[in-house]
């Protein structure tokens, strides 16, 4: 019988095998090794992108704090500017109001009531007069009441006494607040 020793051909297909596992395992590794560079190139471009929204948006706060500080600016100097608006309305009305006081004051006096002192201050007033009969002054204390010039109208002080001929008259004390603004 004849006898073939196949040893060197297994061992040659043994290395033969061997050379492909292990060219296989190059490319594995390289095949993993490019696998990685395309992720991280992808994750970087995605972070890159990421972070030019994030400066976009910080941007875009920074401008819209800047409004709103104009804004705010802006409707600080309106309150302002109406505050004025409100003082010189004030002084308009304070300016023609003592006219208008005095003259509402002529319109409702009765004829048997005379005003010797009028005294006004901070909106509060005080009235000094005289009256021929305490009707003629409840009736002129009524039309004060009914005014809307005067305010919290009281009598604060009602007396008889002899007039300048002899006769009795009233005099009195009044105090209450001048409306100006009426």
């Amino acid at each position: 019988m004849i006898r073939i020793n196949l040893l060197p051909v297994r061992a040659a297909k043994k290395r033969e095998q061997g050379r492909v596992q292990l060219a296989l395992g190059v490319m594995v590794i390289l095949a993993a090794f490019a696998g990685n560079y395309l992720w991280y190139s992808s994750a970087e471009g995605d972070l890159v992108t990421a972070q030019r929204r994030v400066q976009d948006t910080q941007r875009q706060i920074t401008q819209l704090e800047r409004i709103i500080g104009q804004v705010k600016d802006i409707q600080k100097k309106k309150q302002d500017l109406k505050k004025k608006l409100d003082v010189i309305a004030k002084l308009r009305k304070q300016k023609t109001g003592p006219v208008k006081l005095m003259d509402s004051l002529a319109t409702i006096i009765p004829k048997q009531v005379w005003v010797t002192q009028f005294a006004e201050k901070g909106g509060h007033f005080t009235m000094q007069g005289e009256a021929m009969t305490h009707v003629d002054l409840a009736s002129f204390l009524s039309a004060l009441k009914g005014s809307k010039y005067f305010k919290g109208v009281q009598l604060r002080d009602a007396s008889l006494a002899k007039g300048p001929g002899g006769e009795p008259i009233v005099k009195f004390t009044l105090t209450g607040q001048a409306d100006y603004a009426a």
